[in-house]
C-alpha cells in the first residue's frame, strides 16, 4: 500500500531535488522527510533516489513511480475538492507544460473565472507525455503539449529546438559530453541520445529534472548542455552551432487536445486565450 503522505513527500523531494528544501516546503523536519522516503522505498522494495552524488537524482524506479505519484495525488486532491463543495460547478481541467503555465496565462484564466463564476479551472503543469496520458485517461479536459510533428491534435504552432550551452561556463567541448536532460521517456531525451550516438559522440548524464526551469538553470551553471525550445533560451545561454550535429534537431510543434463533448462556449473562450498566448509572437 502506497501511503499518501509519503507520496506527497516523495514528489516534493523529486521536484525540489533536495531533502532540506522539501522539508521547508512541507513544513516538516528533515528527519520526517527521510522517514517518509524510507517507508516508501521499503514499500516498493527498491531505492527511489540515487544518493551517490551531491545531486538528488531519481533512480529509474523513482522516475516510474513519480509519474504515478502525481496522478495519485491529482486524483486524491480532486476527490477532496469534490467532497468539500456542495455547489455544482462547471470544471475545466487544463494541462500545460511548465513554461506554458505563465503568470499572464493564469491571470487570463482567473479573469475568465471571475467573469463566469460557474466555471472553475483546475490547472496541471507537467511533462507533455504525462499530460497526454492524463488526457487520454479522461483526467484532463484540455491539454497543451509539445510533440513531434505529425502526431495529431489541433496544431497551433511549430517550435524549433536548439542545443544550448552555458554562456559563462561552456562545456560543449568536453568529452564525454555532459548532458542535462528530462527523465526517462521525457520529451527530447531519446532524440538527444539518438543524435549523439549517430555521430559517435560520447556522453554522460550529469543532471536530470522534470522541470524545464531546472534544465535551463543546470545549463546556465555549466552542469551540462541540453536541447530545448528556442523560445526557452535565456541570456545566460549560448546556442550551439559549431558542429553539424548541433543543427540536427527533430521537428516539434505545439498542439491542443480536448474532448469533443466539452461545453462549446467554454472551449471557444479558452481557444481565444490560446490564440492570444501561442499564435502570436
Amino acid at each position: 500500500m502506497l501511503d499518501i503522505k509519503s507520496l506527497h513527500t516523495f514528489v516534493a523531494v523529486a521536484e525540489l531535488q533536495s531533502f532540506t528544501q522539501a522539508a521547508k516546503h512541507l513544513h516538516m523536519t528533515q528527519s520526517t522527510v527521510s522517514q517518509h522516503i524510507k517507508r516508501l522505498e521499503e514499500s516498493v522494495g527498491q531505492d527511489l533516489f540515487n544518493r551517490t552524488t551531491r545531486l538528488i537524482i531519481l533512480t529509474e524506479t523513482g522516475e516510474k513511480l513519480f509519474a504515478y505519484a502525481r496522478q495519485i495525488l491529482f486524483l486524491e486532491q480532486e476527490a477532496r475538492e469534490m467532497l468539500k463543495t456542495s455547489i455544482r460547478e462547471k470544471t475545466i481541467r487544463i494541462g500545460a507544460p511548465e513554461d506554458f503555465a505563465s503568470q499572464s496565462l493564469l491571470a487570463d484564466l482567473m479573469a475568465l473565472k471571475h467573469a463566469s463564476p460557474h466555471i472553475r479551472f483546475e490547472i496541471t503543469a507537467g511533462l507533455s507525455k504525462s499530460l497526454r496520458v492524463l488526457h487520454d485517461e479522461g483526467k484532463l479536459d484540455l491539454v497543451i503539449v509539445r510533440q513531434k510533428a505529425g502526431q495529431g491534435g489541433n496544431v497551433i504552432r511549430s517550435e524549433p529546438l536548439v542545443w544550448i550551452d552555458s554562456l559563462g561556463h561552456p562545456v560543449a567541448d568536453e568529452s564525454p559530453l555532459p548532458l542535462a536532460v528530462f527523465p526517462v521517456n521525457g520529451l527530447y531525451r531519446n532524440e538527444i541520445f539518438r543524435i549523439l550516438e549517430k555521430h559517435k559522440r560520447k556522453w554522460h548524464i550529469t543532471f536530470t529534472s522534470t522541470s524545464l526551469s531546472g534544465i535551463l538553470s543546470a545549463v546556465t551553471h555549466g552542469i551540462g548542455v541540453s536541447m530545448v525550445p528556442r523560445s526557452a533560451v535565456q541570456e545566460t545561454h549560448t546556442v550551439l552551432t559549431q558542429h553539424a550535429w548541433f543543427l540536427e534537431t527533430p521537428a516539434m510543434e505545439f498542439a491542443v487536445y480536448h474532448h469533443p463533448h466539452a461545453d462549446p462556449a467554454t472551449l471557444f473562450l479558452i481557444k481565444q486565450l490560446l490564440k492570444k498566448h501561442f499564435l502570436t509572437e
